[in-house]
């Protein structure tokens, strides 16, 4: 018979320590994230209030950065300044031109006017996924989504297949999946 409480707690230190490396998250974080398998929604009640800068939160300021960031695909805009690794690297990450070459890459209005809605949005998804991920790339950062929502959680990784897949495993071990591309 398996002990899920027991399943939990050791696939939780497993998740712990993927996340320091990958995603460089520091102790005094990791010991706040606490999960006995229950009811809670891992990534949305427990992760994102701890990795993503959250006002109500008393660990954590605006100035230290975030780890995780929430974003609307209609509205596909992050602030990469606001990441913990890339204040860290002293980084500037510019996505102003994150439209550029949008219709040449997806298609013009009339193009995605004649498209089924889903197939539009899917491919506006790819778009801004696969755009963020070329910024970061020449700073060997990535970033994964996690879970399959309507909207996206972003975790900010070193790019680095070793910590990538032993964090794909970590998370897969709670059923939330991690999309590396799109």
């Amino acid at each position: 018979m398996i002990n899920i409480k027991e399943t939990s707690m050791n696939g939780l230190t497993a998740l712990k320590q993927a996340l320091a490396k990958s995603a460089e998250v520091p102790k005094v974080l990791l010991d706040k994230i606490v999960y006995d398998g229950d009811n809670d929604d891992l990534l949305y009640e427990i992760l994102f209030p701890i990795l993503a800068w959250d006002s109500q939160n008393d660990y954590q300021s605006f100035d230290d950065g975030q780890f995780m960031e929430y974003m609307e695909w209609k509205e596909p805009y992050l602030n990469f300044d606001n990441f913990f690794m890339i204040k860290k690297r002293q980084l500037t990450i510019n996505t102003d031109d994150i439209f550029d070459d949008y219709a040449q890459e997806v298609g013009d209005e009339d193009v995605m006017d004649e498209m089924d809605f889903f197939k539009a949005c899917e491919l506006h998804r790819q778009y801004c996924f696969n755009y963020f991920n070329k910024k970061l790339a020449p700073h060997q950062l990535r970033l994964i989504e996690l879970g399959e929502n309507e909207n996206a959680y972003f975790l900010l990784v070193n790019d680095d297949e070793k910590q990538i897949k032993e964090l794909t495993h970590a998370f897969e071990r709670f059923g939330i999946s991690v999309i590396l591309e799109q």
